[in-house]
């Protein structure tokens, strides 16, 4: 998180803050411009607790994250708390530091001359899962698809998506100007045209054809439309009959996200998957069925930047470590470190 740079005295202290500071006595004359911060909070039980923030400028370095996590999880597991999953963004640092725990848990294991059936990485013998953020997973392959063509494979099935497609159905939504006539009025152009995004800059440049053919009908899982299999006709001529593909994938993403963004026992009216998990749910299943369509994905541009289902496809293969038990239901990720107490038997967070 960001801050304005600044420096306060702290009489209780006797001492000047704002200068970058990770703890421990390990101060730096450098003005700080940002706060790394984290925060615990329970799988079964609703809370949360911040529990250590570090002024940074900039960022933290890989070694001294690396420093600050393994401390931090000791901590925890020192005062009778389980740590079962630290949650992050994707930021360089934070995916060069869990790569870093992760290296570090392979070598032991090739050390002591075993296979390495971990998913995540070792402190002090505990296990902990690594899983990235699900709203920046999502942003992330949104990103991607904004200037570059997603292929992937859906019931034996090889497709192809665009964001040209989104942009023709949006464009055929708002025909008539007025939002009592539209399907989708809480649509605007900072959701779809690529150089009105926010942080995307004026770019709209994409690696797709525009096509106007004959048009075919777009299943749509938008925010107004809980019925997912619901099929939206258009009028001849406007748009794309390819974006039947391009349907498919929102489908798919749409269920993918309710199924890590579940906070209720009980699912919504057409929305199965966007509840907690329990034994008896279709998350399990459903995340079987996503690992397969995520490891068939692709981008087909010139220009390639970090492609974001490998990171979404570690989290769900991370979710699928254990078993849900029968009288367990469990919510979506939290943001930072998932715990429980040390005799409970739970599963991912």
């Amino acid at each position: 998180m960001s801050l304005s740079p600044g420096l306060s005295y702290k009489a209780s202290d006797d001492m000047i803050e704002g200068f970058e500071d990770l703890g421990g006595g390990n101060r730096k004359p450098i003005f700080s411009d940002h706060v790394i911060v984290f925060m615990i909070r329970g799988i079964h039980r609703k809370w949360k607790q911040p529990i250590l923030c570090n002024l940074v400028q900039s960022t933290m370095k890989t070694h001294d994250l690396v420093v600050c996590i393994r401390q931090t999880i000791r901590s925890l597991l020192k005062v009778g708390l389980k740590v079962i999953a630290t949650v992050c963004d994707q930021g360089t640092t934070n995916v060069s530091a869990l790569n870093f725990l992760k290296k570090e848990t392979s070598e032991f294991f090739t050390r002591k001359n075993k296979k390495n059936t971990s998913l995540g990485f070792l402190v002090d013998g505990a296990e902990i899962i690594s899983l990235f953020d699900p709203p920046h997973l999502m942003k992330g392959v949104r990103n991607n698809l904004l200037t570059k063509q997603l292929m992937f494979t859906e019931d034996k099935k090889r497709k192809i998506a665009k964001w040209d497609h989104v942009i023709q159905f949006y464009k055929l939504d708002g025909i008539e100007g007025d939002d009592d006539r539209r399907m989708y009025p809480k649509l605007t152009d900072e959701h779809v045209i690529p150089g009105d995004i926010p942080g995307r800059g004026n770019s709209s440049t994409t690696c797709t054809e525009d096509n106007n053919k004959p048009s075919t009908s777009l299943q749509c899982p938008l925010e107004n439309n809980p019925q997912q299999n619901q099929v939206v006709t258009t009028l001849p001529d406007l748009l794309d009959p390819a974006a039947e593909d391009t349907a498919d994938l929102l489908l798919f993403m749409d269920r993918l996200f309710d199924s890590v963004n579940g906070s209720s026992a009980v699912p919504l009216r057409g929305k199965n998957l966007r509840c907690a998990v329990t034994q008896k749910s279709e998350h399990k299943e459903f995340w079987e069925t996503a690992i397969k369509m995520l490891s068939s994905m692709s981008y087909k541009c010139p220009e390639t930047s970090l492609d974001d289902t490998e990171e979404a496809l570690d989290s769900l293969t991370s979710f699928l470590l254990d078993d849900v038990p029968a009288d367990s239901q469990v919510s979506a990720p939290a943001y930072s470190y998932t715990t429980a107490p040390r005799k409970e038997v739970i599963a991912p967070q």
